[in-house]
């Protein structure tokens, strides 16, 4: 004769296991996700901003302004690259 008592320990190990289950369905999903679309990087954004600046520029009628294409400069924000690197490295 089966108790109620008998059944609780798989019940609970049940409980703990379903989570575990959908944690690891859920980073399986990001890993794939990530290795199908890839890693974007910051091209995509200076691609993106400089398209966004361009259609502004034409809308506004605003004379156009270069493209700025070197890395470093694109990992500095917009508002922080005509600040010396001394304001913005010093240590205080």
């Amino acid at each position: 004769m089966v108790t109620i008592e008998d059944d609780k320990p798989h019940s609970n190990l049940a409980s703990m296991v379903w989570p575990i289950i959908v944690i690891a369905l859920s980073i399986t999903a990001v890993a794939i996700l990530y290795l199908t679309i890839g890693h974007i990087g910051p091209t995509y954004s200076a691609n993106v901003m400089s398209q966004q600046q361009r259609r502004l520029r034409q809308q506004y009628n605003l004379p156009a302004q270069p493209i700025i294409t070197n890395p470093k400069i694109l990992q500095i924000p917009p508002s922080l690259r005509n600040v010396p690197p001394s304001v913005y490295y010093s240590s205080k």
